[in-house]
């Protein structure tokens, strides 16, 4: 099973889970790394892929899961404006693409974090948007949509918090 799609399930099905009684209580998540999990579609996440992926749908389909980028301005509207969004996962802004926004190099976080804000702001009042708590960017996003918001990662104020992270090789 995909690596991120274990994330949304779990981040989905958080609301179902008993709850834990902060700071004692502990809940310690396993994740394993297999081979499906790596990137094998060479980052294909532009409406180019995307529509290659609904093609080759069969049949009735519920939902279907996929890594959309931000890889220019307006990339995510091309995407959100023929798409329903129930749920969104915003988990870091970077400099990828960085190039493709035409702003000084200082500036090129906040343009992308408004890029992919648009991927929060096309989810509906019904669905779910999990945000990284970590990144003070994307964590801002939660102000931009009227679904339900849960946020997840090491910070304080994380609603799925991550503590004592380690690896092991």
């Amino acid at each position: 099973m995909n690596l991120w799609f274990r994330l949304l399930w779990l981040l989905a099905s958080f609301s179902f889970r008993p709850r834990l009684t902060p700071p004692l209580d502990v809940s310690d998540l396993a994740f394993r790394v297999w081979p499906l999990d790596l990137d094998t579609s060479l980052h294909m996440n532009n409406g180019r892929y995307l529509w290659r992926t609904m093609s080759k749908l069969r049949g009735a389909t519920d939902f279907v899961v996929q890594e959309v980028g931000a890889g220019w301005p307006g990339a995510i509207a091309e995407l959100t404006d023929h798409f329903t969004v129930d749920l969104a996962v915003v988990t870091t802004v970077g400099y990828d693409h960085g190039s493709a926004y035409d702003v000084p190099y200082s500036d090129v976080l906040d343009a992308i974090a408004l890029e992919k804000g648009k991927l929060v702001e096309a989810v509906g009042p019904s669905g779910l948007v999990c945000l990284n708590a970590d990144d003070l960017r994307v964590a801002a996003m939660a102000a931009r949509t009227g679904a339900r918001v849960v946020t997840f990662g090491r910070a304080e104020s994380a609603d799925l918090r991550a503590v004592d992270v380690g690896a092991r090789w």
